[in-house]
């Protein structure tokens, strides 16, 4: 009796040992070589926005970008996002950025969506998916071989009157081997 017990937890520690290295390999493959997601986070006033990268690194010439921009109304209100002038100049309501060694300005593409007031209540997001294929995207600078992905935000609160305004920006970078 006592060598089958000793047996079976032999063969436990091994089993978990064979996890345990199924789970770093893992880890490594997703890590260390850039394929995991990544999701950054900014909150204000219960409101999320949520910048996301569908890899940690991307491969020159091989990979096709796949960045998402969600706007989340995590309050228990209305919140409106709207463009706001600046002495003449109008700032859209939703901006945008992806910089390699062009720039791509999402809301100079799309106008009618990113100069619009959108309404957002309690629950609801608003998702925007930037897809670029291999052949179409180049890293920024020698140097620094990177792509960053920036959005903002115009927001405004309907708990008050006048309404609160604020900004809400979110800045990710990604770097490219």
């Amino acid at each position: 009796m006592r060598k089958a017990t000793t047996l079976l937890v032999l063969f436990g520690i091994l089993g978990l040992l064979f996890f345990c290295g199924l789970s770093v390999r893992q880890w490594y493959i997703c890590s260390w070589q850039g394929l995991c997601p990544i999701e950054q986070v900014t909150e204000r006033n219960g409101v999320q926005l949520i910048v996301y990268s569908a890899k940690r690194k991307y491969v020159y010439r091989k990979d096709p970008l796949y960045f998402r921009v969600t706007v989340h109304n995590a309050s228990d209100t209305l919140v409106v996002l709207r463009p706001v002038d600046y002495g003449g100049e109008l700032e859209p309501a939703i901006s945008i950025t992806l910089d390699m060694r062009k720039t791509i300005l999402w809301h100079e593409q799309h106008p009618e969506q990113a100069y619009r007031e959108i309404v957002l209540s309690p629950g609801d997001e608003l998702v925007f998916e930037l897809r670029i294929p291999p052949e179409e995207w180049e890293p920024a600078g020698v140097e620094a071989q990177r792509i960053i992905v920036a959005a903002l935000i115009n927001v405004f609160t309907t708990t008050k009157e006048p309404p609160d305004r604020f900004h809400l920006g979110n800045t990710i970078y990604i770097p490219v081997r």
